[in-house]
């Protein structure tokens, strides 16, 4: 009997570790690799796109030195078209769907199946603002749950129009979708240091945010 419970117990154990599986996706435009994660039945790059075009493209303050860890911040008429062959920008409802398999799958910082509270769970367990409200990527508890999804998103902030302002690096990041990309406001997804939960807004499509591609 110790021996069967401990054989399922292993094979239980098996499907929790495979339900997230790494990868590595080469841009052959210019050679840059980027990690990428399964998670459910989507493939996410699990770093922010790093390839440089001409036009509505800006790294963090204009410094080069900040896009090897943050990526670039692009516009989202720019982001529509820049990810690599087989690869998109995501939908407002592919981001619903990555949101959906965390909650579903106790993915929330508590585990409480259900909770909102996935934040915790797509951001890396470092570089964030401190935070001392409960289960929010800025504070160091649940440590079980910090980027236990493998997404590790980062606070590369945001630029802002009219002007060029850049802010809220370290503090927050955001990321496009294509869903309202041809029109006025484009819908994103923000991840911010003192809350649990993923933020969804709508930018001006002027405005330079964080691209994560998924998947064909």
């Amino acid at each position: 009997m110790r021996i069967l419970i401990l054989t399922l117990m292993i094979a239980v154990g098996s499907l929790i570790s495979n339900a997230q599986t790494a990868g590595i996706l080469t841009d052959n435009r210019d050679n840059k690799t980027y990690k990428t994660i399964k998670i459910g039945e989507q493939v996410w790059m699990a770093e922010n796109l790093a390839y440089k075009v001409s036009d509505n493209c800006w790294a963090y303050n204009n410094d080069e030195n900040n896009v090897s860890k943050y990526g670039y911040l692009y516009g989202v008429y720019t982001s529509t078209k820049v990810c690599p062959a087989g690869w998109h920008l995501p939908t407002d409802a592919e981001w619903t769907q990555l949101e959906k398999y965390l909650m579903e799958n106790s993915f929330s910082y508590n585990g409480v199946k259900g909770n909102k509270g996935i934040a915790k769970s797509l951001a890396t367990d470092n570089g964030w603002s401190v935070s001392d409200k409960e289960g929010a990527v800025g504070n160091n508890d649940f440590l079980d749950y910090r980027n236990k999804s493998g997404f590790s998103a980062l606070p590369g902030g945001q630029r802002e129009t009219p002007g060029g302002a850049f802010y809220d690096l370290g503090s927050c990041g955001y990321w496009w979708t294509a869903t309202g990309a041809m029109i006025a406001a484009a819908y994103n997804r923000a991840i911010s240091s003192n809350i649990s939960k993923v933020s969804r807004d709508e930018n001006n499509n002027l405005e330079g945010a964080s691209i994560r591609c998924v998947k064909d």
